[in-house]
């Protein structure tokens, strides 16, 4: 859907579906938050570094 737009730019990766958050959030941060015992401070800190990712590779250069 984010790949819909005209221009991607920085806000286009805000541009999701409601289930792909559940759905892709799910398959990323339950299996590292129970296989690899991370505490939810670590589980949070790969999440924020996700988005910030996400968030680079749709801004304009």
């Amino acid at each position: 859907m984010h790949h819909s737009v005209k221009h991607i730019g920085f806000a286009a990766h805000l541009r999701y579906r409601w289930m792909e958050s559940l759905i892709y959030g799910s398959i990323k941060y339950i299996p590292l938050a129970i296989i690899g015992g991370f505490c939810a401070q670590d589980v949070a800190l790969v999440h924020f570094f996700n988005i910030t990712n996400g968030h680079l590779n749709h801004a304009k250069y």
